[in-house]
């Protein structure tokens, strides 16, 4: 059954049905990005990662990030993303091309499969000032957050740093509902991390410009 009238929408919601779904119930409090990390490294296995292999090659990257959003069971947060992925013919993947660039050379240097692993790095290289503070302390042995000193970052920076060791550390510094909020998380930030917590799930195939 579907709810959506328009024939765009409906393919979408066709699409989103189609996808595997996590098991995870409705969150009864607020939500960290560092909780959602948690949940996958838990949950991670050889046939889920198969599964969402597929659905990364043959899935539009709208409709993935949608199928994170519904995870959260937050309405302002799914709203937001329809309204940032669904909504507009343009999404953005990479904020550049020199974003672009600085993720793939980072890609090479620690030789990072996994995919939790690729999202902090796709986060710690969309700034140019922060991958210049942090870039020499990611190794092919790991992200060495606790080496990292960001004193007198801008406050994108430090968002960004965060939501990356949220992922990567499963700590607690950004909640969902702080990603509702266009005053704390604007809608640049929004994307990045809404394309980072997708490569977290689906991993870097998924990325399709």
């Amino acid at each position: 059954m579907l709810f959506m009238t328009a024939p765009k929408e409906r393919a979408f919601e066709r699409m989103m049905q189609q996808l595997p779904r996590y098991r995870w119930p409705p969150p009864k409090a607020d939500y960290y990005i560092g909780t959602y990390a948690r949940y996958l490294q838990q949950t991670n296995t050889p046939t889920t990662e198969n599964t969402l292999t597929i659905a990364a090659e043959s899935t539009p990257w709208p409709i993935l990030v949608m199928s994170i959003a519904e995870v959260f069971a937050n309405p302002q947060f799914t709203n937001r993303a329809y309204n940032h992925y669904l909504k507009e013919e343009h999404y953005m993947t990479f904020t550049s091309l020199g974003h672009q660039l600085r993720f793939q050379s980072a890609m090479m240097t620690a030789s990072m499969q996994n995919r939790i692993g690729q999202s902090a790095l796709y986060l710690l290289t969309a700034d140019r000032g922060l991958w210049d503070r942090v870039k020499r302390h990611i190794t092919a042995e790991g992200i060495h957050f606790g080496s990292m000193h960001i004193n007198g970052c801008s406050t994108d920076e430090y968002a960004l740093f965060c939501a990356a060791k949220d992922l990567y550390h499963c700590t607690r510094h950004i909640t969902i509902s702080d990603m509702t909020d266009p005053t704390v998380i604007s809608g640049m930030l929004f994307r990045l991390i809404c394309n980072a917590m997708t490569i977290a799930r689906y991993g870097i195939k998924a990325l399709k410009d």
